[in-house]
């Protein structure tokens, strides 16, 4: 097929591996175009994706430092999510003996109800969703984990969200945005509350039995706010700020639900 011409070479391959479609011979012709490729990758979020891409079909073209990459960053991942997993099993069991249930947003609820492994869907953070009553509540409880909350740009009508870190004994560091609203935009905020998304959530079996997710409807349609949120918000990476309207991960996140 014909792809947009306002796609740069890497998004144009990075697609075509994805649709399991055989990258153009001399793509990865010099060492600068695989690091081009290699960046794009990372910046899209779809290192393991490709790994599995590769591994299934065997694409004997590919520069085997490119496979390596995708291996190696697919093993971190792994890892990554027994650590992060257990944890945050932990944490849901210890929210729901205070009487919240709090509801997975985003990339944790669409890694394990959406994709064949949840290392294929890498996440830096996990999105919660509480009640606004709740907020002081989860809070102490978090804190008595070991949690402690992230300095920010606070206010009632500024930010509706609230970042919590954590480092465990081997090291992984745990982080957690617990928001009482679904978007900080006050336009966005109110579209889709608590009460109507917890009537029709459902279990993430993965997480442990304390762990809700979004409907396939109402995920679908925070997918669309966050990607439009994003044209006005950068994304980083590194600690570096892109334009990420179009982040391919987020994209498949839509086009599988």
């Amino acid at each position: 097929m014909d792809w947009p011409k306002s796609l740069a070479p890497p998004e144009v391959q990075l697609l075509a591996m994805l649709r399991g479609e055989r990258v153009a011979q001399g793509a990865w012709s010099t060492p600068a175009a695989a690091e081009r490729f290699l960046r794009a990758a990372r910046f899209h979020g779809l290192m393991p994706l490709l790994d599995a891409r590769l591994r299934d079909t065997a694409q004997g073209e590919c520069p085997p430092e490119i496979a390596e990459t995708c291996r190696r960053e697919t093993l971190r991942q792994g890892a990554y999510e027994l650590a992060h997993r257990a944890e945050l099993t932990r944490v849901l069991a210890a929210l729901d003996e205070a009487g919240v249930r709090p509801l997975l947003l985003k990339g944790t609820a669409l890694a394990h109800g959406l994709y064949p492994s949840p290392v294929l869907r890498p996440r830096a953070d996990t999105d919660l969703l509480i009640p606004v009553a709740s907020r002081e509540l989860v809070a102490t409880i978090l804190s008595r984990l070991g949690y402690s909350r992230r300095e920010g740009v606070q206010g009632e009508l500024v930010s509706y969200q609230a970042t919590w870190k954590r480092s465990d004994r081997m090291a992984a560091t745990h982080c957690l945005d617990v928001h009482w609203r679904i978007n900080n935009s006050p336009l966005l905020a109110t579209l889709l509350g608590y009460e109507e998304l917890a009537a029709r959530a459902v279990a993430v079996p993965g997480l442990g039995p304390h762990a809700y997710g979004l409907a396939a409807v109402h995920a679908l349609l925070l997918a669309c706010i966050h990607r439009a949120g994003h044209a006005h918000a950068p994304y980083y990476v590194d600690g570096v700020a892109h334009p990420a309207t179009d982040r391919i991960i987020w994209l498949y996140d839509i086009h599988l639900l």
